[in-house]
């Protein structure tokens, strides 16, 4: 299962039709707690937009067992610590069928 933490429905959609290509699970949260709920399901991959949703959440994540990708359009130096990467969302829709291919 991949969790995606993205407010944004437009790039939403855009990453959704590349996951159901490749017959993958998406659930999508809109709150930190509905992230957190999402979290105790273990899943795979957690991809959040840092604007959005705390740390805190996202250290739970890693907590948990889940790759965690942060979308930002700067640097970071906090959440660089708590995701094992930070990109930009163009980054994300390049690498979104990578990212895909190696989540179970």
């Amino acid at each position: 299962m991949i969790v995606m933490a993205i407010r944004d429905i437009f790039f939403a959609t855009e990453l959704t039709q590349e996951a159901v290509e490749k017959g993958k699970k998406l659930v999508f949260v809109a709150t930190d707690r509905e992230l957190e709920d999402a979290i105790k399901k273990k899943p795979a991959l957690v991809v959040a937009d840092l604007k959005d949703f705390q740390i805190e959440s996202l250290q739970k994540a890693k907590k948990a067992g889940s790759t965690v990708i942060g979308l930002s359009s700067k640097a970071d130096k906090k959440a660089e610590k708590v995701c094992d990467a930070v990109i930009n969302k163009k980054e994300i829709k390049d690498k979104l069928p990578e990212i895909l291919e190696q989540t179970s």
